[in-house]
């Protein structure tokens, strides 16, 4: 059975997941197996269509980039992508459905702009490594240094991702030296109220490492980093570190520029002022935020 019997939907999934290399190198690779072809027709109709759905999305995505390039008035780019839960049962985990070439072809074209407010709120889903290579070995699979790279042009920053560490705040190198004219960083640790359907959430992950017993760990590496980017930044007005508390789901905000930690009310902006309190772990506490984690992706 060759490959092209199969469904277009589930052609344009294979292609995603093995890479066009894959068959350039053995072009008898294009003749399939009979369990291809029961997996194009046993899948799912709703399975399929929402697959049909994000790879529409996800191409939009890559062409929106070209138009991004030619222009110079673009100054903001905001995405936020929520929870896609399963529509017949909502017990079912959330489905991932953005490529991670698709956001990074995104951030690699705002370079080329003159983009001065980034907002990522990608809460709702990782990052998928499907489809396309990264051609940047420095950055390959990695979203952080990418954002980092717009350091030296942006003015307001706020990020949330499901995996994030301290680089998505380390200028590159060519910045040494020179102030940055950011004004507003704030990152957003906790994966909570994204969706009404999320009756519990944990925080984000660290980039390429594991997750069980270093949520303390983790908060405390990027708010050191925030303390040094705040030093290289011109004039600063707001840089903050948001967390949410185990068991009762309150939002803290660490304020780097004051050194305080705020307490906000439920259905604040991340940039809103909350109640001052002394910040203190209590080891119950503790133990419960070390196993507070994504523990599905």
């Amino acid at each position: 059975m060759s490959l092209f019997d199969l469904p277009p939907e589930i052609l344009l999934q294979v292609f995603n997941d093995v890479g066009s290399d894959f068959f350039q190198s053995d072009i008898s690779r294009l003749t399939g197996f009979e369990k291809w072809k029961r997996r194009g027709t046993t899948c799912d109709p709703q399975d399929r269509e929402r697959g049909r759905w994000s790879n529409h999305l996800n191409y939009s995505l890559l062409e929106l980039a070209g138009p991004m390039q030619k222009s110079p008035k673009l100054c903001t780019l905001r995405i936020r992508a929520f929870s896609e839960m399963n529509p017949r049962d909502h017990r079912v985990g959330r489905r991932d459905y953005l490529y991670l070439y698709a956001v990074h072809h995104l951030l690699t074209a705002a370079f080329l702009s003159n983009l001065t407010n980034l907002s990522l709120d990608l809460c709702g889903t990782r990052l998928c490594p499907r489809g396309r290579q990264e051609n940047n070995e420095a950055v390959k699979g990695h979203t952080c240094p990418l954002v980092a790279g717009l350091l030296g042009t942006l003015r307001c920053l706020r990020l949330r991702l499901r995996r994030i560490c301290p680089d998505a705040l380390r200028p590159w190198k060519h910045l040494e030296g020179t102030k940055l004219p950011l004004e507003e960083a704030l990152v957003n640790l906790s994966l909570t109220n994204e969706s009404p359907l999320v009756t519990a959430a944990g925080h984000a992950t660290r980039c390429g490492g594991t997750s069980v017993g270093e949520f303390l760990q983790r908060k405390a590496d990027m708010e050191a980093q925030a303390h040094i980017l705040a030093t290289l930044m011109a004039t600063p007005r707001k840089v903050r570190i948001l967390t949410h508390t185990l068991p009762s789901m309150e939002m803290r905000a660490f304020d780097v520029l004051s050194g305080r930690t705020m307490a906000l009310a439920e259905g604040s902006d991340w940039g809103d002022d909350g109640e001052g309190f002394e910040e203190e772990v209590s080891d119950e506490e503790s133990e419960i935020s070390d196993l507070s984690w994504d523990d599905d992706g």
